[in-house]
């Protein structure tokens, strides 16, 4: 089985969350999808699934450690 071309970096409540995140990873150079912001337009906040971002599977690990040290910046503040 072929491994997937895409995997997904993390889960948030909202969309602007997922959005914030996604201008950060492009500003380091890495393309990444909100998914599900359509169905959270209209349903409102999609507490089962959540608003997914998704990246390549060759810049996740890149992109992970972004995602992380963003996180540890947050709550050092």
């Amino acid at each position: 089985m072929e491994e997937s071309m895409f995997k997904i970096l993390a889960k948030f409540n909202t969309v602007i969350e997922a959005e914030v995140v996604q201008l950060i990873l492009e500003a380091e150079g890495i393309s990444s999808d909100v998914l599900d912001s359509n169905l959270a337009f209209s349903l409102g906040p999609t507490s089962i699934q959540g608003i997914r971002l998704q990246v390549k599977t060759e810049d996740y690990e890149r992109a992970l450690e972004i995602y992380n040290n963003r996180n540890n910046d947050l709550e050092n503040q």
